[in-house]
């Protein structure tokens, strides 16, 4: 810009000097007239643009100043949210975490089969043979009388607080003794039944992670299963 400017203005001072050279000769010359109002329409139109270039140069610097503010702000901003969320994070929570880990199926049958074996499922609950309801009763030991109470035997009061410590020492509740064999066999199914630390493969074959394998092995996706009650409830 400033090149251009000072080309245009020693433009203007040529012609003005073959001017006033003309004019001096007493022989004015109308070609450096005509040069001397081009050369002067040039420096115009030069000095226009240099006040348009100072303008924007003006206003870019404003719009420096406007991006150099707003940077800062933005910067002040990140800080104090990142200032903030650090507080938040050090307040303690006053509700447990919620356990969101998904289990996938393939993971859950591959860790039921492992444990399968070794497993006794809590819900078990042994067939009562009919030759341990066949049994006869245990007969009841000599010793004081005794008082049916809630379904529980207890033994008379007698005020005599040795015996009562007697008959606590000894190895068999006389209240149980006291029970039919069909009542214990009802209370504890196990007793009589050999020990199995994991189900059978028919129990297994029942369950429903068998029929979720039984899916998988057709190719059906078990979460794609409706049960009745859904299956009714989604037709409506």
């Amino acid at each position: 810009m400033l090149s251009v400017f000072q080309t245009r203005f020693q433009r203007l001072e040529t012609a003005l000097n073959s001017l006033v050279e003309s004019v001096a000769a007493y022989n004015p010359s109308i070609s450096a007239a005509d040069a001397l109002v081009a050369a002067d329409e040039d420096l115009d139109e030069s000095l226009e643009q240099l006040a348009v270039h100072h303008a924007n140069y003006s206003r870019i610097l404003e719009l420096r100043a406007t991006a150099d503010a707003l940077d800062e702000k933005i910067k002040y901003t990140l800080r104090t949210l990142a200032d903030t969320r650090k507080e938040l994070l050090d307040i303690p929570s006053s509700q447990p975490p919620p356990n969101t880990r998904q289990v996938g199926v393939e993971e859950l049958l591959s860790y039921a089969k492992f444990i399968s074996k070794t497993t006794v499922p809590p819900t078990f609950r042994g067939h009562i043979s009919t030759e341990l309801l066949s049994q006869p009763q245990p007969a009841i030991p000599d010793g004081p009388t005794t008082q049916i109470t809630n379904g529980m035997a207890t033994p008379a009061q007698n005020g005599d607080s040795t015996n009562t410590a007697d008959q606590s020492a000894q190895p068999e509740n006389r209240a149980v003794a006291t029970l039919s064999a069909e009542t214990k066999a009802m209370l504890d199914p196990l007793s009589q039944l050999p020990f199995v630390p994991w189900p059978s493969q028919e129990v297994i074959r029942m369950g429903a992670l068998a029929a979720i394998q039984g899916m998988l092995e057709d190719g059906t996706d078990p979460t794609t299963v409706l049960s009745a009650e859904e299956q009714e409830a989604a037709d409506k």
